[in-house]
């Protein structure tokens, strides 16, 4: 998994920190990807194929380990991302030592590669939801590009037959987390119902449905209440 590759040797190094205890991780081929002793990247970890096959936990001493190329005696664990086997994670030493952190390593390591796995998609969807903002502002009546935008939006969950209110979120005040106003704004705003979309760090579009059930006036008083929230939020965040 390509997440779980980008960050592989800084995860190595957290976790032997961790435990005090060298650390590597391997893909689905079992290609050591992040390790403690980083000459051993690229080498194939035998014990690793195995453990991804089965995705069991395998533990195996220095007569098991001989026996098995690039293996150390120690204990490999499988690492699952949606129920699926991504990789391995791997503690060299005395495995009856080290298997007290074999659960612990992998739930780390899983955890942040779910963290790390939905920051990219947030990124993702926030850069498709400025093209597709983009788009609508250029948009030139042409059919095909009205086709184009639709099916961008749809392919985010946005209807844009649905009335839409537009919003343009704004603070002079520079604050020196960059991201601040971008994620008060989907606190109040849902970015999976609204299109929330960054345009510097200051400012802040919005296109925002009407709640649904609602006429256009109570919609609009609605949508006039979750800005005095959101007000609210950065007056506090601001002091």
């Amino acid at each position: 998994m390509n997440t779980l590759q980008s960050f592989s040797q800084e995860l190595v190094e957290l976790s032997g920190r961790l435990i005090g205890e060298k650390v590597l991780i391997t893909d689905t081929n079992g290609i050591i990807i992040g390790c403690s002793d980083p000459d051993r990247v690229g080498e194939l970890h035998e014990a690793s194929l195995d453990v991804v096959q089965t995705g069991r936990s395998n533990f195996h001493d220095r007569s098991a380990a001989s026996s098995l190329k690039g293996t150390y005696a120690g204990v490999t664990l499988p690492l699952e991302y949606e129920d699926k086997v991504v990789g391995s994670v791997g503690i060299t030493g005395d495995p009856e030592r080290v298997a007290q952190y074999g659960q612990l390593i992998r739930a780390f390591i899983e955890m942040i590669l779910r963290f790390r796995a939905g920051q990219k998609k947030l990124a993702v969807r926030d850069r498709e939801s400025l093209n597709l903002i983009r788009e609508l502002l250029y948009f030139n009546g042409a059919e095909d590009q009205a086709v184009r935008i639709s099916n961008q939006a749809a392919a985010l969950g946005y209807d844009l037959n649905a009335p839409l209110i537009a919003l343009l979120v704004q603070t002079e005040e520079k604050h020196e987390d960059p991201d601040l106003l971008l994620n008060v704004t989907c606190q109040i705003f849902d970015p999976l119902r609204s299109i929330v979309s960054a345009f510097s760090s200051r400012q802040i579009l919005v296109l925002t449905p009407l709640p649904p059930d609602s006429q256009g006036s109570t919609g609009a008083e609605q949508v006039r209440k979750q800005c005095l929230r959101l007000h609210e939020h950065l007056s506090g965040e601001h002091g």
